[in-house]
This record gives structure tokens, C-alpha cells and sequence, in this order.
């Protein structure tokens, strides 16, 4: 018989705070472009960011 252990690793607490900041940073940024398309009602150039993601 062969036993299966399974193990859980965990982040340093300080650490995971940081990539959690540095996700919605990235969230953020990344529709930045696609919102100014939108204010400016640039609705092809809007479809294209949207495209991308």
C-alpha cells in the first residue's frame, strides 16, 4: 500500500498582502484605456480593447 499525504503550503502573511495590493493595481490598469474609449464614446477603438481581453 502506498500512502498519499497532502500538504497545504502557505504564504508569509506580508507577502500575500503585497500580491494582493500589486493584483488591483494591475486590474486597474489593465481597463484604464478601454474606460477613456468609453468616456470619449471611441466605440471601435473600444471594441478593439475589448477584443484583446
Amino acid at each position: 500500500m502506498s500512502s498519499y499525504q497532502e500538504t497545504t503550503k502557505r504564504l508569509d502573511p506580508t507577502l500575500e498582502a503585497e500580491l494582493r495590493a500589486l493584483n488591483q493595481t494591475v486590474q486597474t490598469s489593465r481597463y484604464q484605456q478601454l474606460e477613456a474609449y468609453l468616456q470619449n464614446q471611441q466605440w471601435k477603438q473600444a471594441d478593439s480593447e475589448t477584443y484583446r481581453f
